[in-house]
């Protein structure tokens, strides 16, 4: 172990940990000037955050628009610790996928330009996953870095992940909501034998990933708890303007590999029986049965009539009717709730039920 921490200091081509940040935002002929200038003076900030590390390490800087940021070849000639790659197509999954195909170290951390990386953050998590092989990718805690009073929705979002620190929780919770910011993983250059790493589609290409990793290796995410990265959220970052990051397109991808999870994966084959009847859950109902799960009933407070389902009043739900249950209610509020309340009764999560959104 001793000699892994002193080989990552050794120079460009022996570090154990690369970090692939990306800059979709700059010098791009549609932005501002004001634009432009915050957007390197952003830059400037993550770059900086990354390079004050105490953990030395290769810095691939990914620049996908068509003119090259004067900042980022500044930067990149400055210091031999950065790569600055231009790669021609547009797309943060194009300027991902490059920035990970030059990462020839075990260990990538991601970034993005207009991020903070807090300090000890490398250390921490590389020196984990030294330690926890069976581990594919650590996290850490997040730092809310918007404005609470116009983001209240991505406050609440930063501690609900926050919240998830076990792998347990990670794993039984991935099909609420991601359960990591993209920004603030580490993981090992082998996470998984796809290539490309990250797929372009109608969908978040971040929590596409994780779920397909935790589909292949259960239980293979874990989070220090310690603050690695201030999680800035602009008015132009691409979660707030692309139709790949809308609620439908995270419900999606969720419902795709939930019913993989369902019919390929989950050891328990009991009959379903879904928990919530409203319309959101009807809609969901419907696309799980079109991807090839076999739903027989629905459960809930009040009484529900969907074509072909039976129903069971959510009072009368017990371990000896011998259903596997998945809950699709979308209320945040309600979710620990209705954990706690089939604990009580006796439910097994992940053997009897799983939670999703």
């Amino acid at each position: 172990h001793a000699g892994k921490k002193a080989q990552r200091a050794l120079s460009l081509f022996f570090f154990s940990t690369t970090c692939v940040l990306i800059c979709p935002e700059i010098g791009t002929d549609s932005a501002s000037a004001p634009q432009k200038k915050n957007a390197e003076k952003t830059l400037k900030k993550a770059v900086d955050s990354v390079l004050g590390q105490s953990e030395c390490c290769e810095l691939i800087l990914v620049d996908n628009n068509p003119h090259s940021s004067e900042l980022a070849l500044l930067l990149a000639h400055k210091n031999s610790q950065i790569s600055l790659i231009h790669e021609p197509r547009s797309g943060i999954v194009n300027a991902l996928n490059t920035g990970v195909a030059a990462v020839t170290c075990p260990y990538i951390a991601r970034m993005d330009a207009d991020d903070i990386m807090l300090p000890n953050r490398l250390k921490l998590q590389a020196d984990f996953l030294d330690k926890h092989s069976h581990i594919k990718l650590v996290s850490g805690l997040v730092e809310f870095g918007g404005d609470l009073t116009n983001q209240k929705g991505y406050f609440e979002y930063v501690q609900q992940i926050n919240s998830l620190r076990s792998t347990e929780d990670m794993y039984y919770y991935r099909f609420i909501e991601s359960p990591v910011a993209h920004p603030s993983v580490m993981f090992r250059k082998d996470i998984t034998l796809r290539s490309p790493l990250y797929l372009a589609g109608p969908y978040p290409e971040d929590y596409e990933l994780w779920l397909h990793v935790m589909q292949e290796h259960p239980f293979s995410f874990a989070k220090i708890d310690h603050p690695v990265l201030r999680w800035n959220d602009s008015e132009h970052r691409l979660s707030r303007r692309h139709s790949a990051y809308s609620e439908e397109a995270f419900s999606n991808v969720r419902l795709k590999y939930l019913a993989d999870w369902l019919i390929n994966k989950c050891a328990y084959k009991k009959p379903i029986l879904v928990i919530g009847g409203g319309k959101k859950a009807k809609q969901k109902i419907r696309k799980l049965q079109n991807l090839g799960v076999n739903i027989i009933a629905i459960s809930d407070l009040v009484p529900r009539t969907i074509s072909g389902l039976n129903f069971i009043h959510w009072d009368a739900l017990c371990p000896n009717l011998n259903y596997f249950l998945v809950s699709l209610v979308s209320n945040r509020n309600a979710w620990k709730l209705i954990e706690s309340e089939l604990v009580n009764r006796g439910f097994v999560r992940g053997t009897d039920f799983i939670l999703a959104n």
